[in-house]
C-alpha cells in the first residue's frame, strides 16, 4: 500500500471518530499545547538551534582565548566545516563527515604539538565541544529533512485530493475506493448499514447537444447529489457518465429513506443551456440508479461496487414499468473470490 493511500486512511480513520462539540479553534488549540507531537517537534526543533548556536558561540570563545591567532584560525575552520557540513548535508552522511572532521582535529592538534599534557584539559574540552556542535547539527538536519519528506506526502496527497471534477465536489475515483474501503471495514465492525447509491447519465436517443455540453450535465447532476446528500456522505465519480454516493452511518429505514430523497432530488436537477435559459437534465439525459446494500453480516470479501452496479442493470429493466421506488431494486452486497474494490479481513 501506497504512502498517500495510508495517509488517505489514517485521514478517514480520523474524519469517522467525529467530535462535533471541537470547534476549528479548539482544535488549534490542542495542536499548540505542549503535550501536542507537532508542537513537541517544533518545541525540539527550536531548542535544538538554540543550543547549537550558544555551542557554537562557547565552542568559539574556547579556541580564541586558548589557541594563538594563527591556530584559532585553523580550528576555526574546522568548526565551521564540522557544522556547516551537518546541516547541509544528508543526515546519513553528515554522521561520518562529523566524525572526520572530529578525526581532523585531534589530528591537528597533534601534529601542532599543542595535544601535550600542559594543554590536555583544553584540548578536551575543544574536543568535546566540537563533537557536540556536530551532533547538534547532524540532528537538526535529520529533523528538517523529515519534515521535508512529510510536506512531500501531504502535497502528494493534496494532488490526489483536489484531482476530482472541478466545481461538484466530487472526490476522484481512487479517493473514493479508499474511502469505500474504509466504510466497508467500519460498518463490518459496528455491524451498521452501509449503502453505495450509484448514478448513471444516459443520453437520450435524440439528445438536444446544440443547447447544452455533457459534460455540464454531468457536472449539474454531481453538484445536486453533493447537495442532496448529508455531510458525512461521499461523493465521488465513478467514470465519464456515472457517479457513486457512500453512504454510510444509517438505520435501514433511514438508508432506504434517504436514497429516496436523493434520487428525487436529482430528478429535479436543472442547469442553464446556452441561451442562459433553465433547462431539467432529465430533457437531455435518462438517469438510472443502483443501490448495493451492506451490514456487515458477510464474513470474507464483498465488492459494493458490484451489488450497486447490479442493482443498476434491475433498475433499467423497471424503468418501462413507472418509476420504481429504490427499496424495489436494492441489492446486497455478496461474498466474491476477487475484486478491485474488494475488502478482506487479512487486510486489517
Amino acid at each position: 500500500m501506497s504512502i498517500v493511500e495510508r495517509l488517505i486512511r489514517a485521514i478517514r480513520s480520523g474524519i469517522t471518530r467525529r467530535e462535533p462539540e471541537r470547534t476549528l479553534a479548539e482544535s488549534e488549540h490542542t495542536t499548540d499545547q505542549p503535550g501536542h507531537p507537532a508542537a513537541n517537534v517544533a518545541e525540539r526543533q527550536l531548542w535544538t538551534i538554540y543550543t547549537l548556536i550558544g555551542g557554537t558561540v562557547a565552542q568559539s570563545a574556547l579556541v580564541l582565548l586558548g589557541n594563538v591567532p594563527r591556530l584559532s584560525a585553523w580550528l576555526l575552520t574546522l568548526l565551521a566545516l564540522g557544522i556547516g557540513q551537518g546541516l547541509l548535508l544528508p543526515s546519513n552522511i553528515g554522521w561520518f563527515g562529523g566524525l572526520a572532521v572530529v578525526v581532523l582535529w585531534v589530528l591537528f592538534r597533534q601534529a601542532t604539538g599543542t595535544w601535550v599534557r600542559a594543554e590536555l584539559v583544553q584540548s578536551l574540552l575543544e574536543s568535546i565541544g566540537l563533537s557536540l556542535n556536530v551532533v547538534l547539527a547532524v540532528r537538526y538536519r535529520q529533523v528538517w529533512q523529515q519534515q521535508q519528506h512529510e510536506l512531500q506526502e501531504l502535497r502528494a496527497l493534496r494532488e490526489v485530493l483536489v484531482a476530482g471534477e472541478v466545481g461538484t465536489g466530487l472526490l476522484p475515483r481512487e479517493v473514493g475506493e479508499l474511502r469505500m474501503l474504509e466504510e466497508v471495514d467500519r460498518a463490518r465492525l459496528f455491524r451498521r448499514p452501509l449503502g453505495l447509491l450509484l448514478v448513471e447519465l444516459e443520453q437520450l436517443p435524440e439528445p438536444s447537444t446544440a443547447e447544452v455540453d455533457f459534460r455540464q450535465i454531468y457536472q449539474a447532476v454531481a453538484r445536486q447529489l453533493a447537495s442532496a446528500s448529508l455531510v458525512h456522505d461521499i461523493p465521488f465519480r465513478v467514470d465519464l457518465n456515472r457517479t457513486g454516493l457512500i453512504m454510510p452511518e444509517r438505520e435501514w429505514d433511514k438508508l432506504y429513506e434517504d436514497a429516496e430523497s436523493i434520487v428525487s432530488a436529482l430528478r429535479k436537477a436543472t442547469l442553464l443551456d446556452r441561451e442562459e435559459r433553465l433547462q431539467s437534465v432529465l430533457r437531455f439525459v435518462k438517469l438510472n440508479f443502483g443501490l448495493g446494500t451492506y451490514q456487515g453480516e458477510v464474513v470474507g470479501t464483498i465488492d459494493l461496487l458490484r451489488a450497486a452496479e447490479d442493482s443498476l442493470s434491475i433498475s433499467r429493466d423497471l424503468a418501462d414499468l413507472g418509476e420504481a421506488p429504490v427499496s424495489a431494486y436494492a441489492m446486497p452486497a455478496a461474498p466474491i473470490v476477487e475484486s478491485k474494490l474488494a475488502v478482506s479481513d487479512e487486510e486489517e
